[in-house]
């Protein structure tokens, strides 16, 4: 299948939800807004994840509907069912009584840090010379087990924000200095908000993150495990590495929407 982005992802969802279906309820998807795998445009959510999941509804038959809402408030519907899915979400042990996960992720995330282009000289590769640093991540959310360790120990003491859109706008602003994220989403900042920021390599981590299911929603295991099998076949015909190359190609060009 050829994909042509947000118009492509438009095209699948209007066309799913002129079909209906009968068999399943709506999949009510809990989303934190992680550009560029999650996002929302002019158009309505888009982004790499949601190409998969508008990509696994045509294969299913299913439909879905995303809400974004801060990272807190999406666990707290995955505990009181009011939601039926997460993303993205990494898997964590303790998580595992909550939350059903696939075998496949919808992407692995390649963590790198980010900070301004007058800081990047002074970092070395090494975690430590972050420590004095102001360290900035989203409320409640893991970013990987590198990092995360370094937050529980208090190694590092970051300052917290309610989503991921505001962590490029604080460091250009001299609000903080440093962050962990996906190498995408960092690109992401530089192009789409034309912020001056600076991604230091290598990747300190990498992580899978998941389309994961609620165990306290009503929504049908069986619909789940068809969600879950799409994910699976995708992987294995190549349509996951698809849709991540074309997304890194489209963050290297100047049109981002």
């Amino acid at each position: 299948m050829k994909y042509t982005g947000l118009g492509c992802t438009l095209m699948l969802l209007m066309l799913l939800a002129m079909a209906g279906n009968a068999a399943a309820p709506v999949l009510r998807v809990s989303a934190v807004e992680l550009p560029p795998f999650i996002y929302q445009s002019d158009y309505g959510p888009t982004g790499l994840i949601v190409d998969a999941m508008a990509e696994a509804s045509l294969r299913t038959q299913l439909t879905f509907h995303i809400e974004f809402m801060p990272w807190t408030r999406a666990m707290s519907q995955m505990v009181t069912g009011d939601g039926d899915a997460i993303i993205p979400t990494q898997f964590k042990p303790e998580r595992g009584a909550l939350l059903l996960y696939p075998n496949t992720p919808a992407h692995t995330f390649k963590f790198v840090v980010l900070t301004r282009p007058e800081l990047a000289s002074d970092y070395k590769g090494k975690t430590a010379s972050l420590f004095t640093g102001r360290f900035v991540q989203v409320r409640g959310a893991s970013i990987g087990p590198v990092f995360d360790s370094l937050v529980a120990s208090g190694r590092i003491t970051p300052q917290l924000t309610n989503n991921f859109l505001s962590i490029g706008r604080m460091i250009a602003a001299n609000r903080a200095d440093y962050s962990v994220m996906p190498a995408l989403s960092a690109l992401y900042y530089q192009r789409k908000l034309g912020l001056s920021l600076a991604l230091l390599a290598p990747a300190v981590d990498e992580h899978p993150v998941y389309v994961a299911f609620s165990k306290q929603s009503d929504y049908p295991e069986e619909a789940q495990q068809r969600w879950m099998d799409a994910f699976d076949q995708m992987a294995v015909d190549g349509t996951l590495a698809r849709l991540e190359a074309y997304w890194v190609e489209r963050l290297q060009s100047t049109e981002i929407r």
